[in-house]
């Protein structure tokens, strides 16, 4: 091997070397990760990447058609954000080093800002927690159009005002009670107060346990009363 041809190979091997090192430096971007982690299946399932575009692209017909199909938006979302806090979900994002938070990732996946995308999650959560407030909801702005009020209209933020109405009419229902009773104290006491309706709130307690303080105190007050009598009684003979 000549001299030249030597010194070719150094210069060669020379350049190789320093390629592999800058290679070795070079990281996926932020971008091109956070696409990696959108793309992999456990996350387009878990976080309901594709079911949320759909819906979100069929949210265009009358207005409430349009209303009808945001609830089904909000139940993909609601489903989404408990994917992303399982076990799973965190699972995930620490396989893959994603350090976003869920309205972050939401915004990135279904092009849904904070504050909307927190709004869809509280209408799902309001229906979870009663089943009839949606059927309520639509009853309610369908009367009120009917009586020519046109400033109610189907929509999340219709129906995040009647949530709220509603749920403070219901807290000032339950602050009003005929009767109270209670027996004992902290956690071991017995409560039990009577509704406006004449209907019982057990709070928690058995029916039984109720009738069991309620006959002991009515007991209690019986032979208060006859103590009382007889101590009347005795007054009078003197």
């Amino acid at each position: 091997m000549s001299i030249m041809t030597q010194q070719s190979n150094r210069v060669f091997r020379g350049r190789l070397t320093k390629h592999l090192r800058v290679m070795s430096t070079v990281t996926i971007n932020p971008t091109t990760a956070l696409k990696n982690f959108l793309s992999a299946e456990a996350v387009v399932k878990g976080f309901k990447v594709q079911e949320v575009k759909q819906s979100k692209a069929l949210s265009n017909g009358t207005e409430l058609e349009s209303f009808k199909q945001s609830m089904i938006t909000a139940e993909h979302i609601n489903h989404g954000i408990k994917w992303f806090n399982s076990a799973e979900g965190m699972k995930q994002r620490k396989l893959d080093g994603m350090k976003l938070k869920v309205y972050q990732l939401g915004h990135e996946a279904y092009d849904i800002k904070k504050a909307q995308f927190y709004k869809y999650n509280q209408c799902y959560a309001a229906h979870l927690e009663n089943k009839n407030i949606l059927k309520d909801y639509v009853s309610f702005v369908t009367a009120e159009k009917k009586q020519g009020n046109n400033l109610e209209r189907y929509g999340i933020k219709g129906f995040l005002k009647y949530i709220t109405d509603e749920t403070v009419t219901v807290k000032k229902k339950k602050e009003t009670f005929t009767d109270t009773l209670t027996s004992g104290k902290g956690k071991e006491a017995i409560k039990c107060r009577r509704k406006l309706d004449g209907t019982y709130d057990l709070q928690g307690n058995t029916l039984d346990d109720c009738i069991m303080v309620a006959e002991m105190m009515f007991e209690g007050l019986k032979a208060m009363k006859k103590a009382q009598t007889e101590a009347k009684g005795k007054k009078a003979t003197k």
